[in-house]
């Protein structure tokens, strides 16, 4: 059975400086020399960015790709300042 694009993992490069280095369709580079709270936000951000981009910005199908409350993401989301009408089409 062919993999859902809901379900096809997103790969995470980290690399010595902690920052989102850059990103492309299958990569995001993110430095570890930052503090580990800060490191797991900036993972937690992308994850949730690409479960919106998957899910075409529908924030109940994202939230159970994710495993999460539909109400857990949508904190989540408003604590990232993530643009959930950009994932619209």
């Amino acid at each position: 059975m062919a993999q859902s694009r809901l379900q096809r993992p997103c790969a995470i490069i980290l690399n010595m400086n902690a920052h989102i280095l850059g990103t492309d369709e299958r990569f995001y580079m993110i430095d570890i020399g930052r503090s580990y709270s800060t490191i797991i936000d900036d993972i937690e951000k992308i994850t949730i960015i690409k479960a919106l981009e998957r899910s075409l910005g529908n924030q109940i199908a994202a939230s159970k790709v994710l495993g999460l409350h539909r109400n857990t993401l949508r904190n989540k989301i408003k604590k990232f300042g993530i643009d959930v009408g950009r994932f619209k089409r």
